[in-house]
């Protein structure tokens, strides 16, 4: 019953009038969160993150805010819900953890996504939780044209997106091909399968790696895509010409630029450094990223 309210709200708020509606009457985003907490299958925590997807990515026109406010909201939602904040309690999680090993019963408010992947997800070989947290990453960095909140996570931990993109980086990019997936001959063993996994989810199961390793990759691409480092001259290095440098593509550009600045020159900086500059990171100082990136090709 869950999974269908779940699917009827997606439904509806994928058009940007019923979403708006929805959002400022009933403000729906805190309730779905507290799902997140609730000891419940993984595919049901999977169903709401895709839920909260789709708010992200159909509302992303609400307000005229540089930072839209629905985006704003479930970002303070993932930080205050800790959802990928490493704490001192992982290690007190572990004997929970061994009378789960084999369960497909979702852990409870305690545990934070990575520890999801990790006991959870990957030991069923269905990954619901993962794929929902792309999907949001995805609306969220990709959809519409703002960013991400100055001092994100500054109250619980050093603020940034880095946290996020070393995630589905290390995480679930890097070690993709490690991981073990779900196979159609298992379907009988997987509890309540009938109820939880339709027949298109276990044909598809083994697709799960390209899937995930798709989303991740759209990510990226995204957030460079927005990173448009080739506006500031190459020929002027000093930071006096950039912070007073014109971009010929209007207004919007000019904050872009500032902020490009401020990722290379640490006495300009005033926030975090950009989602843009970590990627760039990666790829340029991370051969084993690059590699990976290359095996995928080849493969």
């Amino acid at each position: 019953g869950l999974l269908v309210i779940l699917q009827i709200i997606s439904t509806v708020v994928r058009h940007p009038v019923p979403c708006s509606e929805l959002v400022k009457q009933f403000q729906p985003l805190p309730l779905l969160f507290s799902l997140l907490s609730c000891s419940v299958p993984a595919i049901i925590k999977g169903a709401v993150l895709r839920t909260v997807a789709c708010f992200a990515g159909s509302c992303s026109s609400v307000g005229d805010s540089a930072i839209n406010p629905l985006h704003a909201e479930i970002w303070d939602l993932i930080e205050s819900h800790r959802l990928l904040l490493q704490t001192s309690t992982s290690a007190a999680l572990t004997s929970t953890m061994t009378t789960l090993r084999g369960s497909q019963q979702s852990l409870g408010a305690s545990a934070v996504l990575k520890t999801e992947l990790e006991f959870v997800e990957a030991r069923s070989g269905l990954y619901p939780i993962t794929d929902g947290l792309l999907q949001v990453l995805e609306a969220l960095l990709c959809t519409g044209a703002d960013g991400v909140p100055n001092q994100l996570g500054a109250v619980n931990r050093t603020p940034g997106i880095l946290l996020y993109l070393e995630y589905i980086v290390e995480d679930v990019l890097m070690k993709a091909h490690e991981r073990g997936y779900y196979k159609p001959s298992n379907y009988s063993s997987y509890p309540h399968a009938d109820t939880f996994l339709p027949v298109a989810v276990v044909q598809q199961s083994q697709a799960q790696r390209w899937r995930l390793s798709a989303r991740i990759i759209r990510i990226l691409a995204g957030v460079l895509q927005k990173y448009p480092i080739n506006a500031i001259p190459s020929d002027d290095s000093h930071l006096e010409s950039i912070l007073s440098y014109q971009p010929t593509d209007g207004e919007d550009l000019k904050s872009t630029v500032k902020d490009i600045a401020s990722d290379f020159w640490p006495s300009q900086q005033q926030r975090s450094k950009t989602a843009g500059y970590f990627v760039m990171s990666y790829i340029l100082g991370k051969p084993r990223f690059l590699s990976a990136l290359l095996a995928l090709l080849a493969e």
